[in-house]
């Protein structure tokens, strides 16, 4: 399972690599240079996911959440966003140095 997560994190750290080249294909082309936000790349990606997130939080989990963290989170720059989130699920997700072997006197 951690395995799945990890190249979860992967992917999402690629995610955030593609998002920004392609704000910097639009800087290229438009002489504007803007980061897109969160919310914006997910409305593109899939709007009906994005839509039935906010009622479901809000009577499901806890009202205040959607509108003190995730709305803020959906504003942010999308490939700093993902790019974040995807080294913390890397990060998280692998595996630590291997038990270091002592020698000498067994008790």
């Amino acid at each position: 399972m951690r395995l799945v997560f990890h190249l979860l994190g992967w992917l999402l750290v690629l995610c955030g690599l593609i998002v920004f080249a392609g704000d910097l294909l639009a800087y290229m082309t438009l002489d504007l240079f803007t980061l897109r936000p969160f919310g914006e790349v997910w409305a593109a990606i899939h709007r009906d996911s994005l839509a039935m997130l906010q009622p479901a939080i809000e009577r499901h989990v806890w009202a205040p959440l959607w509108q003190d963290i995730i709305f803020p989170v959906l504003l942010w720059p999308a490939a700093p966003v993902l790019f974040a989130l995807g080294l913390l699920v890397v990060l998280v997700t692998r595996r630590g140095a291997p038990p270091v072997k002592r020698r000498g006197f067994k008790r």
